[in-house]
């Protein structure tokens, strides 16, 4: 395995070393000459001294504001001019220069016209950059720029195609330097774009080149605290859900933390790390971002943010029990920081001051809130919690007793032997004099806006020194009205339903063997529906059941109350479940409420639906625990064996895919779409070298290949493509394949992602093999998918035509594929959720015990090549030449860790992102 990195490495570095970086924008830079420090490393990037070449690829107006979709030069880098696309959008009609803001988009998104649009109304210069690469709203088919080129990367390449190099420094297939380096870290290069963003802002005459600040969400928050950190020319930055830092050491030692548990490299600890940029950051800055984001953690926060200068002013403005999105009251204060420093028309009140006293009283620990009242105040809340994960944690809503200029609320706590973490909102009246506006999804402000504290720690070691009265306990009772109109403990996305993480909480979580119980009034009443999450990242440990479960009960039409009860045994899986179902409640870490629910069962998609008005008009009350007892230990993050980095960031991921599809649910915004990327790939023949695919997967093209194929390996995903002019399951076949040995009885199973190819049609090919040989005309079963739908294959004996099945397949994509042996028998199935499996074909086929399995794509066309992305590759059953990767990690298992139980139970790999 050490040979394959070596050549690997060296073959990356060959290839950078004969790029022509003689007319580079960058300085020249060896491993002997490293900077000494984050200025020393930027010092060497003058952003305004290569042209802009700003080219406009369309504009429109709207509103009275003109949004021009341009592309500009980033700079020159291995001979090729690198650009960058985005969005700028400013007021047509504009009075003396206006400030500029450089608005910075998230992971999976793209720059959008509209939320620029949105910003500039207020009076503002605002591009949007399009770092990711995705096509922008007018590229897209049928649009006024189609085709137009607005983000070029190559010969870089540092979108989410590239996805490993954002915690990466070495050199790569498409990074900049051909040794280890800060400039190959997608981060960094990402970094220079909007630094040039900057500068085309600054030289445009309607705007005031000493006034441009910065917003960016997510990733973009990242982004934003990297370029406050190494660039003076920004005045004001407003990271969202992002740009928290990396996880400090000392977060890591608390017992069931939040930290993420991918290693950092040296390289990018000093230098990329946006925790070590914090200290660089002059101008304002204010953290915008959820109590329970899984990407911007309020752990880090707390631990990073104080290391930016006093001298700088900071604030916060922080959502309660939201994850990657905002409240309301917290979605213009991007804007009140702006009109502030770079308008100079409103004066934030300062951060709210937070003390606590640990000791406390007889009922236990004391919190103080000490906010600046220079503005009217409407309310303020408390919170706190003794949950050492920041990410999942429940913040409890404290009763503040006002005093004067201070709020006082008393924090009853379970245990001395839990941390204690506090922090509070106070919420001003919105400035409405401002004539505030946003994007078409959230135009109007909110009555009152959000300024937060900082997150107050203490760790177990300093409760028990501050010695506070245990006072609280259980309670059954977890809401007793859901009609009040001031519920703190739960929140809504939108008006079909609503979540709580109390019953995370100890005091509120549910007894063994208890059932929840729920009471109901609904004339129109047809289901009570529930969505249930257990053991978030297997943090209570992987032998614990994980991942969403629901549960819908019938209901009667009635105008009385009824009561229904739900027992654990009801729970059934919906989505990213693994280790069966729970046994019990003490798991439990989300619940929500909904108004409908669709699920796949057995191939058929079932719709549920609490009532026919979206679940308008029914009322809840007296939510609780019924029956059951209460163990003797307290169940907490950090108990069990959690996620490996692998697993965390397939996690991670998904919570990706949800914070996009809220998006596009409440807020209705496109999903970006892909645009098709300079591949990292080499021509796929009879000869190939693999130095890009993982032990022990080799490639070759089986048969005649009219057009070349490809094949890609990134991010545990493969993607394949391949042509032979519909030529499987003839006398001679014609495809890519991506294969390794197998031996024996098991079976082998796939996801198809997705499927691409120019002018595909319904016998493009793409899907699972088992082959006797790498001959074309080799014996072999395969099951595929097509635009028509998934058809079995299989050839009996050599050189004879094969035999095809499509009968009650299923054309969907995303799609599961599997193929089982057991003996001669081989039987297809495919799954959309790979929890049910649709038994499509079975056939005796003469097969050797010893022989290939692997994926395949090909064409129907010989003109063009079609290929897919596969992933999540799994064999179950015995296989020869297995990874020395998956050897070492059967020697490494740690001492202590669940057994693993084998008896007559076939061994099962994984291949994941």
């Amino acid at each position: 395995m050490r040979k394959t990195f070596t050549s690997l490495a060296l073959l990356f570095a060959i290839s950078a070393s004969a790029a022509d970086k003689s007319n580079d924008t960058l300085p020249p830079l060896s491993p002997n000459n490293m900077p000494e420090s984050i200025p020393a490393l930027w010092a060497r990037f003058d952003a305004k001294k290569d042209p802009l070449e700003t080219e406009v690829l369309h504009e429109y107006e709207k509103d009275g504001v003109k949004v021009q979709m341009i592309s500009y030069v980033v700079g020159t880098f291995k001979g090729k001019k690198v650009r960058m696309g985005g969005y700028l959008a400013f007021p047509k009609n504009t009075k003396g220069k206006l400030p500029g803001i450089v608005q910075i988009h998230g992971g999976g998104q793209r720059a959008m016209g509209d939320y620029a649009q949105g910003i500039a109304q207020n009076g503002y210069a605002v591009l949007a950059t399009n770092w990711g690469g995705r096509l922008m709203q007018h590229q897209e088919a049928g649009q006024p720029a189609e085709g137009k080129i607005g983000t070029d990367w190559a010969p870089l390449d540092a979108t989410q195609k590239n996805n490993a190099w954002y915690a990466k420094t070495e050199a790569g297939p498409v990074s900049y330097d051909d040794f280890d380096s800060p400039r190959n870290n997608n981060w960094y290069l990402i970094n220079l774009a909007n630094k040039r963003a900057i500068t085309l802002l600054q030289k445009l005459d309607f705007v005031d080149a000493n006034k441009i600040g910065v917003h960016g969400h997510s990733m973009g928050g990242k982004l934003s605290v990297m370029l406050a950190g190494t660039d003076d020319r920004i005045k004001v930055a407003v990271p969202s859900c992002g740009g928290t830092g990396t996880a400090p050491t000392e977060l890591k030692k608390r017992k069931g933390n939040s930290a993420r548990p991918q290693p950092i490299t040296p390289l990018y600890a000093k230098y990329i790390d946006d925790a070590k940029m914090l200290p660089y950051v002059k101008a304002p800055i204010m953290y915008n971002g959820p109590q329970n984001d899984f990407n911007g953690m309020m752990s880090n926060m707390a631990f990073n943010w104080p290391a930016i200068p006093s001298s700088t002013p900071v604030r916060f403005s922080i959502s309660s029990h939201l994850n990657h999105r905002h409240a309301h009251e917290s979605s213009y204060v991007d804007l009140l920081m702006f009109e502030q420093y770079l308008k100079g028309t409103y004066k934030l009140p300062k951060t709210p001051k937070i003390k606590v006293d640990l000791k406390g009283d007889k009922n236990g620990p004391l919190i103080t809130l000490i906010p600046d009242t220079s503005k009217e105040i409407d309310h303020v809340q408390i919170f706190y919690t003794q949950d050492p994960n920041g990410q999942f944690r429940f913040h409890r809503t404290a009763r503040a007793k006002k005093v004067g200029n201070k709020y006082i609320a008393s924090a009853p706590i379970l245990s001395k032997n839990l941390g204690f973490f506090a922090m509070a909102n106070v919420f001003y009246k919105h400035p409405k004099e401002l004539n505030l506006h946003g994007p078409r999804w959230n135009k109007n402000p909110a009555d009152t806006y959000i300024l937060s504290t900082n997150i107050q720690k203490y760790e177990i070691a300093e409760v028990q020194k501050a010695n506070p009265a245990v006072t609280d306990q259980f309670t059954r009772i977890i809401e007793k009205d859901l009609q009040k109109s001031d519920l703190p403990d739960w929140y809504k996305y939108s008006q079909t339903a609503i979540h709580t993480r109390k019953i995370r909480d100890p005091k509120w979580r549910g007894p063994i063997g208890s059932k929840l119980s729920i009471d109901v009034l609904d004339p129109d009443a047809e289901n009570l529906i529930l969505e249930l999450e257990f053991n978030c990242y297997s943090k209570y440990g992987r032998e614990y059941a994980a991942g969403m479960f629901y549960v819908v009960k019938p209901l009667k039409k009635s105008n009385d109350w009824q009561t229904v009860e739900i027992d654990v045994t009801d729970l059934k899986p919906l989505k990213n479940t693994h280790n069966g179902t729970p046994k019990d409640w003490q798991t439990l870490d989300h619940l929500t409420i909904n108004s409908s629910l669709r699920v796949n069962a057995n191939g058929q998609t079932q719709t549920f639906r609490a009532n026919s008005k979206h679940g308008k008009g029914r009322q809840m009350r007296n939510i609780k625990w019924v029956g059951g007892d209460y163990p003797q230990t307290i169940l907490m993050n950090g108990g069990g064996l959690e996620l490996n980095a692998a697993d965390y960031e397939k996690q991670f991921n998904n919570q990706i895919d949800v914070s996009i599809e809220l998006e596009e649910k409440v807020d209705g915004l496109e999903k970006a779409k892909e645009i098709k990327a300079t591949p990292i790939s080499y021509q796929a023949s009879s000869d190939t070298s693999n130095n890009q695919l993982p032990t022990p997967w080799q490639s070759k093209n089986i048969g005649v290949a009219p057009a070349s194929g490809e094949v890609q390996f990134r991010g545990g995903k493969f993607f394949i493509s391949g042509s032979g002019s519909d030529a499987i399951g003839k006398q001679k076949d014609s495809f890519n394949y991506v294969y390794r040995e197998f031996e024996g009885d098991g079976s082998i199973i796939v996801k198809v992602n997705s499927v691409s190819g120019q002018n595909r049609v319904h016998f493009d090919f793409y899907g699972l093999m088992f082959r006797a040989s790498l001959d074309d005309d080799a014996p072999m079963f395969s099951f595929a998918h097509t635009l028509f739908r998934t058809c079995a294959f299989y050839r009996q004996n050599k050189g004879q035509r094969g035999i095809g099945n499509h009968e009650n397949g299923n054309n969907q994509v995303p799609i599961w594929l599997k193929i089982d042996r057991s003996g001669d028998d081989f039987t297809a199935s495919f799954s959309l959720d790979k929890r049910s499996w649709t038994k499509q074909y079975s056939a005796n086929v003469n097969l050797p015990k010893k022989l290939y399995i692997g994926m395949f794509s090909t064409s129907s066309k010989d003109e063009n090549a079609a290929g897919a992305e596969f992933s999540d590759f799994e064999i179950n059953g015995s296989s020869t030449n297995r990874s020395e990767r998956d050897k070492q990690f059967e020697s490494k298992k740690e001492k202590g860790s669940m057994p693993v139980q084998t008896p007559s139970k076939p061994k099962k790999e994984i291949i994941s992102i």
